[in-house]
């Protein structure tokens, strides 16, 4: 099978360099979970076993009151706005999910739903389908938004053509074998839920981040869990610092015609309209964005 295994409600991997090459994106204004993280220690972070897991999810499914649907909502939510954070839709459009036959897959259907909200266009791959109302009522809700299933037999060989990220939601906790020997695929994102887990020490991409804004404080205080705070009103937090870029590799040098005077419009709205067309040609990013500059009649600014 060409995907890890996941455990549900453990965490969520999101592949994106492995289908194209990755593009770098940079801005001096740092997001919310940067600034959530600023005077947060990273190496504090609580990483639970499987067992201390499985007993918080008992916990919350039981005496804490939760319910499976509500739980699932939570999870898929903290994925697609994990993966917003970092893949914005002009960009990264194209998604596919794999799901499971399990809650994680389920998990993986509400992140498609949200993700279609945020502007990107998810395409959901679920071969073996779960005959229970809730997982039925998570397939409807996705055809009612016209979000395309694909079967298995129809997957693309080289998933680069055809998808941006690849969300991967496929088992849950009856899968015990994951990269046991460490050749398996190695995703750019991973999304823990609720709390890290310990084989999350192990990932090696450069996008940690930590989803499911609803931890008790019984359960904080029994595990004594130390979790990064989550930013305003988010619900994903990163853990662990961003990448580093390299500023100077986003250098571009743009050379464009010479500009002459006997070759401009007597009319300056009729040059603008040339140019506006001509960027919109192109397909340039917000072709309506300019800068004006003017000068006197001295012909200074």
């Amino acid at each position: 099978m060409l995907f890890s295994a996941l455990l549900w409600r453990f965490f969520f991997f999101v592949f994106q360099g492995i289908l194209r090459p990755p593009i770098r994106a940079f801005s001096t204004t740092k997001t919310a979970s940067e600034q959530s993280m600023a005077s947060f220690d990273p190496s504090s972070v609580t990483y639970l076993t499987q067992r201390e897991a499985t007993e918080i999810d008992e916990t919350l499914m039981g005496p804490l009151g939760f319910s499976v649907d509500q739980l699932m909502e939570l999870a898929g939510l903290s994925v697609a706005t994990s993966i917003s954070e970092v893949y914005k839709p002009g960009e990264y459009s194209r998604v596919l999910t794999l799901c499971g036959p399990g809650n994680n897959g389920g998990d993986g259907l509400v992140a498609a739903r949200h993700l279609h909200h945020f502007g990107y266009k998810p395409l959901v791959c679920y071969p073996k389908r779960t005959p229970k109302p809730l997982y039925a009522g998570l397939v409807t809700q996705l055809e009612a938004l016209s979000i395309p299933f694909m079967s298995v037999e129809d997957l693309p060989s080289d998933f680069s053509n055809d998808f941006d990220i690849l969300v991967d939601a496929m088992f849950g906790f009856s899968f015990h074998e994951g990269d046991i020997d460490g050749t398996g695929i190695k995703p750019d994102m991973l999304v823990s839920l609720t709390a890290p887990k310990l084989c999350a020490k192990k990932f090696g991409g450069p996008h940690h981040f930590l989803g499911g804004r609803f931890v008790p404080p019984a359960i904080a205080e029994k595990y004594k869990l130390i979790l990064p705070p989550y930013p305003g009103t988010s619900t994903c937090v990163r853990i662990g610092k961003p990448p580093q870029i390299d500023i100077s590799a986003l250098r571009e040098n743009y050379i464009s015609p010479e500009f002459l005077e006997d070759q401009v419009e007597a009319d300056p709205i009729n040059q603008f309209r040339k140019w506006f067309d001509d960027a919109l040609a192109a397909g340039l990013k917000e072709p309506n964005a300019m800068a004006l500059s003017t000068v006197g009649k001295n012909e200074k600014p």
